[in-house]
């Protein structure tokens, strides 16, 4: 049975997703290749506009005016997906919520070993990278990415080099036994999203401890305890906005900060019109 204070992060974590420029976001989203159920997700007809390491995402006038109609947004936005596709670059996010460390780790788990574990792997990988899969996967490298070639990316996820695919192959096998799941990881490795973000409480965990490929995004949990947000309707506060933009405390203080920024994945356009429909369908059912 869901919890007060995690039923109030998904819905900060939908509004969250609003105010870095998502044009329709929901909540309990059916996630495109699996069975999961993905605690919130969102779906921006262009760039997202992350807010700055520490500070809140503030409101803007343009994510209010997309909070009055969800279900006719999502309309617009497949329309305007299928007949511009080319000149736009869709965005998806996809964030969970946990309340608890019990909710994020394993069960009876030695999170601290398995922690060091993990960074012993990391360190084993990046000396792997340099010292074997540069000198023999040249291709790897995405040449003009910088103005130093020393600086240039690698794609060392297309790495074939046997090493490489050991370490990687351990490092999945552990996160599964630390997550005590592989919905983390199986979001990561089919990039089912653009952005993968998990919200927290505030200190409940240390940025060493995430799976790979996500961001972190935190509250206070002073707000949570006294349930500030039980009540919080997106669409009641976009109503509220329209006639009083900035005097809307609902809107203006909402106390979310990014922590952790999160790697770009690349998500293939598929992926993200599925993402989209499923969006639509949550709201639907949530209507």
């Amino acid at each position: 049975m869901e919890t007060p204070s995690h039923a109030a992060l998904k819905r900060l974590a939908r509004a969250f997703l609003v105010r870095i420029g998502c044009c329709v976001a929901a909540a309990e989203v059916l996630c495109p290749i699996s069975r999961y159920r993905l605690d919130a997700a969102g779906y921006a007809d262009d760039a997202l506009s992350l807010p700055p390491r520490g500070e809140r995402a503030l409101a803007t006038l343009w994510s209010l005016n997309a909070l009055l109609s969800d279900l006719d947004t999502t309309a617009r936005v497949v329309t305007r997906a299928t007949r511009r596709g080319a000149l736009r670059t869709p965005r998806t996010v996809i964030i969970e919520c946990k309340r608890s460390r019990a909710d994020f780790f394993r069960d009876g788990e030695d999170v601290a070993s398995a922690l060091l574990e993990r960074e012993r792997l990391r360190a084993r990988r990046h000396d792997i990278e340099e010292t074997l899969v540069k000198p023999l996967e040249p291709h790897l490298r995405a040449s003009g990415t910088a103005l130093f070639p020393e600086l240039e990316s690698w794609d060392f996820a297309r790495s074939r080099t046997p090493a490489h695919l050991r370490v990687q192959r351990e490092l999945r096998l552990l996160e599964r036994r630390l997550y005590g799941h592989t919905k983390f990881s199986r979001l990561v490795k089919y990039r089912l999203a653009d952005r993968l973000l998990v919200l927290a409480p505030s200190g409940l965990l240390r940025p060493s401890e995430l799976p790979e490929g996500w961001g972190l995004i935190e509250c206070p949990s002073r707000d949570l305890r006294r349930g500030a947000f039980d009540s919080l309707d997106l669409r009641a506060q976009s109503e509220h906005v329209v006639g009083d933009s900035l005097q809307s405390p609902g809107l203006l203080d909402l106390p979310i900060r990014l922590t952790i920024e999160p790697p770009e994945h690349a998500t293939l356009p598929l992926r993200r019109a599925r993402l989209l429909r499923n969006i639509g369908v949550a709201l639907m059912r949530q209507r």
